[in-house]
């Protein structure tokens, strides 16, 4: 897991998922969406709400008949691309800082923002203080060597927990073949046609690389 807060690295992964995806800009869904055409929809999210550490999760969203050892290989790439890119910069840095503080100074005007990080200062930090100080100073610390330090370590190096989830309904496949394609519903027709052959494959234990894996 990534630091959970209150643990040693936190502020940097947190400025570097800022920095990922900074609320106009997803780099990760630039690459495999609108770069590269080879999902419906991805994003990429930093989920701190565990005490025992946080979550950086990469996502995709796909037709399915994209086979689940394609759909992560393609999430793996456009990981795998991201330290190439131009976003990791003195700039991106400061922007990314300025959007986390203006946060902190939004907390401090919402009292029930203010309580949770009270309770959670206390709860996994051991000082309740720190919630009502903030954490301004430590996101101001946070150098770009710092970003780069944390993105070798829980990215680049990291071991990924691969997750893939099947959920379609005919409806849904019908339309985003007509709204992509035309009024083709020979097309979809067929592939509805198929899905009782596609079930029997897969329960005869045929491999992911199937028919609809070009």
């Amino acid at each position: 897991p990534v630091p959970a807060p209150g643990q040693d690295g936190y502020w940097a992964f947190k400025v570097l998922a800022q920095m990922l995806s900074d609320g106009t800009v997803d780099r990760f869904r630039q690459d495999l969406v609108e770069e590269r055409g080879r999902a419906l929809e991805a994003a990429a999210f930093h989920a701190d709400e565990f005490r025992a550490g946080g979550l950086m999760i990469f996502a995709s969203i796909n037709l399915p008949f994209r086979s689940k050892r394609r759909a992560l290989k393609l999430v793996g790439s456009s990981v795998d691309a991201l330290p190439e890119a131009d976003w990791m910069t003195e700039e991106n840095l400061a922007v990314a800082r300025r959007a986390l503080l203006r946060q902190e100074l939004e907390t401090r005007y919402y009292a029930a923002r203010q309580a949770g990080d009270i309770g959670r200062a206390y709860a996994w930090m051991g000082d309740d203080q720190l919630g009502v100080d903030g954490f301004a100073d430590k996101i101001d610390a946070v150098t770009l060597d710092d970003v780069v330090a944390a993105w070798d370590r829980y990215i680049a190096g990291a071991e990924p927990v691969e997750v893939h989830a099947h959920r379609w309904s005919q409806t849904a496949l019908a339309h985003y073949i007509l709204q992509t394609l035309g009024d083709r519903t020979e097309m979809a027709q067929a592939c509805f046609d198929f899905l009782p052959t596609r079930a029997k494959l897969d329960l005869a234990g045929w491999p992911e690389q199937d028919i609809f894996a070009h």
